[in-house]
This record gives C-alpha cells, structure tokens and sequence, in this order.
C-alpha cells in the first residue's frame, strides 16, 4: 500500500503531495522541484530496514544505494549496505559473536572495507573497527567448529576403545564355551575318545590362560596407554581451543563496546523535519485502488496517467503518486519474485492492480506471492503446503478469476486450483497407513501432467508477450 503525505510548496504555498516512490516533485501551481529523497531518505532508511527484516536484502540494498545516489558519505546507508553483504537483519545481531554465526563473513568484511573509503572522515575509523569485529567473529565461528569436531573425535575414540574391551570379553567367552562344549560331548565310550577330549580342552585351557596373560600384560596395557595418549592430546586440543574461544568472545565484546562508542548519534527525524514545520502538514492518504477522496476537501479524486498524478475534481489539489502509475510495477514484480523477495513482489503486483484491475500479469504473481513460488509449476515438487498458506493461495486464486480480462485467463487460474486439489490428494493418499500404491501413481502422474501443462502455458504466453502478442 503506498502511503502519501501532504506538504506546502515553500514557493507559492500550494498544497504538495508525495510518495515514498518519486525522486523529484513538481509543484502542480508553480513548478518549482523538489528532491524527494534527500529530504527523506529516513523513509527510505526505514523500508530498507523493514525489508532487511524479511531477509530481502537485494531490495533492501537497492534503497541504501538510492539515497548513496543523493547522500554519497549517508552513514546509516553505507553502514546497511555493509550489514546486507553479511545477510546480517539488524546491528542488534552484532552483539556477540553467537548471533553472528553462518554469516557471509568475507563479503561484509569486503563491504566494510569500502564503506571505509565512501565514509566520511569522521565515520572511517567506525567500519575499520567493524571489519574488525567481522573478521572476530569469523574466527569464533572457525574456532566453535574446531571445537565441535575435537569433542566428536574425542567421543568416536572412547567408543572404539569400548569395542576392543566388547572383543576382548566376546574371544575369551567363545573359547569357554568350546570348552564346555568339549566337556559336555567328551567321553565317549572308549579310552581313546576320553583322552582326545581331554586333550582338546587341554589346549583350548592353554589358550585361554596364554591369551589372557598376553592381553593382560602386553597388549592391553599398549593399547590402553596408546588410546589413552590420543584422547589426552584431543582434550589438551579442546582445552586450548575453548580457552582461545573466551579470549576471543572477551575481544569481541571490547571491540563492540568501541565500535558503539564510535557510532554517530542517530538523528531524531521529528526534530529535523525535511521541511519547515511551519509548511508541513499531517495529512495522511492511502492508496487502496479503490476510489480516493481529497484529504483537503473531500471531493473525489481523478486519475492523470500523463502527469502520473491523482488530481482533485472540486479543489484542484495534485496528488503525486508514481508508484501506482509505474508503468514497469508488473515487470518489478517479476524481478523481485526471481530474487526471492516476495514481499516486495506483492506490493508491486498491488500497485499495478490498482490501475489495471485485469492485468493477467499482476494477478497471477499474487498467487506467485502467496505461494512463495518463482512458477505456478513449482508446486509439484512441493511436499507440503501448510493449511495458511493454501487458504491464502486459494483465496488470491478466487480473485484472479474474478478479475480475469478473458476467459482463457480465468481458464489458466482455475487448472492452477485443480493442481492444488491434486497435490493435496497425492500427498494425503502418501500418508495413508493402508497405501494404495496404483491410486498414489495415478494421482502423481496426474499432478506430474497438469504440472508441465500450467508450465508449457507460462512459457508460450511469456513468449508471446515478448512478442507483443499478449500485454
């Protein structure tokens, strides 16, 4: 949803309305221009942050960059471009190294480093020391590994030293047991069959009494010193490496209390409005695509494509508004769904909704969003689809066939129903105690070929839009 607020033109005094999405507003009465982003890049700032929360860090990086456009030395920018390399979703995760594990460590360190260099002078020795901090935690993580695998070692020798004991007692039960079986079947009926019996267990005593004295005395006390000297030196190792962790992690804390001390005060944006207060005004619209009502007197609002504005029919107040207007906002859409960034997508899809209700496009990455799919298609190798997000996908798929331009558009959503309804009877039929290994291939096969028809679909009509066939 984008939001507009209402200022006064510091020129003529006319009533000025932006959105968070133009760089430059022209006064609808005087023309005289204004730059948008440098006087609010906190907002920028802001939705940067949002999407840093999300995990969407290529849209997030997209806004630092913009106000870098206008505000090469901007502190918080250069500081969340840094934390962006590092997939790291707010400072707060730079406290201890713990949170700050699995992070794109030399990529940020990289970030810092020119961040440095784009830096103000006064803010340089700030990314020096985060570099710094970045390169600690790296060594945290390498050193918790090390760790991790000396305790696995450590654990895998005792067990094998417990399995020659198992081998041990098992060779000296098996020779007892030949023994008593000589004794329960010697005998025999003649003195000849007595005296080999006898003989027998003889030898299996002797080898019994040999062993136990070479084991005892000679091997079991090698093997025991060996194994012995091998979890020593695996402790010793592990007792190092813990040391060296807490060294690091009292290291780390210092650095982070200077790295906090360097950090600039963070400017109060109520304090230092981008305009005079005595101009501005709180005036607060949204933009639903529904109809809109003048914030000023009310009257209704009617949309100019060319000058990319809402313009009041009763009191001649423009609304600037490029963000719905955006003739790219379905292709934006597209990009950021590839990038992952489905939360962006949804918004740029609702921006072109609100201006072109039928677009085949819009409606379907929508689902696309709710679905949290890169292609309708890749539902079929989805395992499951939680009972949310289904009702949230069925319901966008429901709102597509009702603003559907054609009914081959309206066909299109509605085999995307009936591949949902397939996927869920296929896994269902899966999880039956009691499985009918026929009807699970049939459904499969069925799921399978709906798949790749959904998909042959997407691919002739995004070559035909390219051809200009389909708009």
């Amino acid at each position: 949803m984008a939001h507009l607020t209402t200022y006064s033109c510091r020129n003529c005094g006319g009533v000025l309305i932006k959105d968070q999405m133009q760089e430059v507003l022209e006064c609808p009465f005087c023309g005289n221009a204004y730059d948008l982003i440098r006087m609010h890049s906190d907002e920028y700032l802001s939705r940067a942050q949002v999407n840093m929360q999300q995990m969407e860090f290529h849209a997030a990086k997209e806004k630092y960059e913009t106000v870098l456009s206008k505000d090469p030395q901007n502190f918080d920018a250069l500081l969340g471009l840094v934390l962006c390399s590092g997939k790291v979703q707010s400072e707060n995760e730079l406290r201890t190294p713990e949170k700050m594990k699995d992070r794109a460590f030399d990529e940020m360190m990289a970030a810092a480093d020119d961040a440095k260099k784009r830096a103000a002078p006064e803010h340089a020795e700030y990314f020096s020391v985060l570099h710094q901090l970045t390169e600690l935690a790296k060594k945290h993580q390498l050193t918790d590994k090390r760790i991790d695998s000396l305790s696995e070692a450590s654990s895998d020798k005792f067990q094998r030293f417990a399995a020659q004991d198992v081998v041990r007692a098992s060779y000296y039960s098996l020779i007892c047991v030949l023994i008593g079986t000589a004794i329960r079947t010697g005998g025999g009926h003649s003195r000849e069959e007595a005296r080999f019996t006898i003989t027998i267990v003889l030898i299996l005593v002797g080898v019994l009494v040999v062993s136990f004295i070479v084991d005892n005395l000679f091997l079991k006390p090698f093997l025991k010193r060996d194994n012995h000297q091998e979890l020593s030196k695996l402790h010793n190792a592990k007792d190092t490496s813990v040391t060296n962790q807490k060294a690091l992690e009292k290291e780390y804390a210092d650095l982070y209390q200077k790295l906090q001390s360097l950090r600039p005060e963070k400017k109060d944006a109520s304090a230092a409005p981008a305009y005079n207060s005595s101009y501005a005004k709180d005036v607060i619209s949204e933009v639903t695509g529904g109809d809109l009502s003048c914030s000023q007197c009310g009257g209704k609002l009617s949309g100019d494509k060319a000058n990319k504005a809402y313009r009041c029919m009763s009191c001649g107040v423009a609304f600037g508004n490029t963000i719905l207007f955006d003739e790219h906002a379905v292709e934006n859409a597209k990009k950021s769904i590839l990038d992952g960034e489905f939360n962006e997508a949804d918004l740029w899809c609702r921006c072109a909704l609100a201006t072109q209700p039928h677009n085949f496009y819009a409606l379907q990455r929508r689902v696309l969003c709710a679905g949290k799919w890169k292609r309708m298609s890749d539902l079929v190798a989805q395992k499951t689809l939680t009972s949310i997000r289904k009702k949230s996908v069925l319901a966008r798929l429901n709102e597509a066939q009702e603003h559907a331009a054609t009914s081959y558009d309206a066909e299109y959503f509605k085999k995307c129903e009936e591949m949902i309804d397939l996927h869920e009877r296929f896994w269902a039929k899966t999880r039956e105690y009691s499985k009918d290994q026929e009807a699970i291939d049939s459904l499969k096969q069925e799921l399978e070929a709906k798949g790749r028809e959904i998909y042959d679909i997407d691919i002739m009509r995004e070559q035909s839009a390219r051809s200009g066939v389909i708009q």
